[in-house]
């Protein structure tokens, strides 16, 4: 197992619980649905110029961006203890969390993404790599789906938990995805796999 699959997996594992434990029922978040409802069909994630989008913000957004497209029914987190993404704040909605550093977003998280509509997305779109685990079997915990940006160094990691929910993650490529990229552990996919 490459060092990178190794430490992602550990940083996930501890992110997924910390967020799972902080979660509070709040009848005033708005729910996933609710706010896919709310916007274009393509909306929830489009790329433009490089940049990866997900419900129309992208990394490096002010905070108020994010609240006036998500909107105001968010529990925020300052905590720096509970998240592993170096942010110094958290906006967590029902089933998404935005996690800003200095007030720009820095990492973007998704719970239950429709598997349907993200197979589609991978399909049809460029710039699409999987680490070797996804090769073996797609819906293995240890399985992960990348859009990766040459132009803006941001990537969409694609992941099913155990239950085979998909959670998909916007961030910016650090020195363990191009290690991994190098070392063959992930590899660009060429023709329209799922």
């Amino acid at each position: 197992m490459s060092i990178f699959a190794s430490r992602f997996g550990l940083v996930l594992i501890l992110f997924m619980l910390i967020v799972s434990g902080c979660q509070s029922v709040d009848s005033n978040f708005k729910d996933i649905k609710e706010i896919e409802e709310e916007l274009p069909e393509n909306e929830i994630f489009t790329e433009e110029n490089g940049f990866y989008y997900i419900y129309g913000v992208t990394l490096n957004d002010s905070k108020s961006r994010v609240i006036e497209k998500m909107g105001k029914e968010f529990k925020e987190i300052f905590d720096s203890e509970v998240n592993v993404t170096g942010a110094d704040s958290i906006l967590e909605y029902s089933n998404s969390s935005f996690h800003f550093y200095r007030e720009k977003l820095i990492f973007v998280m998704v719970e239950e993404l429709d598997v349907e509509y993200y197979d589609n997305l991978f399909i049809h779109n460029n710039d699409k790599y999987v680490n070797q685990s996804y090769k073996i079997d797609k819906y293995n915990s240890n399985s992960i789906r990348y859009f990766y940006s040459k132009d803006t160094s941001q990537i969409l990691m694609a992941k099913y938990d155990p239950d085979r929910n998909l959670t998909i993650m916007l961030t910016t490529a650090d020195d363990n995805f191009y290690e991994s990229l190098k070392a063959g552990a992930i590899e660009e996919i060429l023709d329209n796999a799922k």
